[in-house]
């Protein structure tokens, strides 16, 4: 008999976010289990996050790259009693970001297609920044894409880091175990550090190579490459990082 069910989804992303995502797929039938290897914390560096928001209403743009970013960089300025000069362009890269910041009153601008820096930096907006001052919140480390490209572009652009990704320690045994009892599993991994993260913790429970062999569902293309190098041999990409993207690339795998 074919099965008509999706793979039994291991989520990957931090606490929080694993089960607003696993809440989510529940509701599309689609049995999932929490193992988080990464969670986020506040940035200890007070002193750089002050020296960045001191030059905040010379901004012309300010982008937030998560809604981790978001979360974290609104928490800064409400604390710091601080808002955006009127004429302050918001960015939101991608539409859980931009939700994020509705939250906290804000209305951003979201980059079109794919939910990435390569999407924003083909806005008509950013296309003409010479001298704008832009500045980025994002968690420690992680891409340079953006602010090279405005930066070639003329803009004078800040990172203002107010998180970090920490590798966090799931439950011993309880990836190996899920692979001895799931007839059918698949893996949630949304960016490199999560990648990194999750083999660290499949080499403890000696189970990478099996994990290789795995179903793996991506945010994007750039994830994908990521695990492609890796040896991931089942790889699903999502046309972009939302829920509803993830849940249509994960249903490619019912069989």
């Amino acid at each position: 008999m074919t099965s008509t069910r999706a793979p039994h989804l291991v989520i990957t992303r931090p606490v929080e976010q694993a089960r607003e995502t696993q809440t989510y797929f529940a509701q599309h039938h689609i049995d999932s289990t929490v193992l988080p290897v990464l969670a986020i914390e506040s940035i200890l560096d007070q002193a750089s996050v002050d020296a960045c928001l001191a030059g905040l209403n010379d901004c012309r743009h300010v982008i937030f790259i998560s809604a981790n970013a978001a979360h974290a960089g609104m928490k800064q300025l409400n604390a710091a009693g601080l808002s955006c000069a009127n004429n302050t362009i918001m960015w939101a890269i991608g539409e859980a970001t931009a939700k994020a910041l509705t939250g906290y009153g804000v209305s951003a601008r979201v980059a079109q297609g794919s939910y990435n820096s390569e999407a924003l930096l083909s806005d008509s907006l950013l296309h003409n920044v010479a001298e704008q001052r832009v500045l980025i919140f994002r968690g420690e480390g992680g891409r340079q894409h953006l602010a090279q490209v405005l930066r070639e572009r003329g803009a004078v652009v800040d990172y203002c880091e107010v998180y970090r990704r920490v590798a966090t320690s799931p439950e011993p045994g309880g990836l190996r175990t899920l692979i001895e009892q799931q007839q059918s599993l698949a893996l949630l991994l949304m960016s490199v550090e999560s990648v990194d993260a999750f083999e660290r913790y499949a080499i403890n429970e000696g189970v990478l190579d099996t994990c290789k062999a795995l179903p793996v569902l991506a945010p994007g293309p750039r994830i994908q490459g990521a695990l492609t190098s890796r040896g991931y041999q089942r790889i699903v990409a999502a046309e972009r990082a939302n829920l509803d993207c993830l849940c249509t690339a994960l249903k490619q795998l019912i069989t």
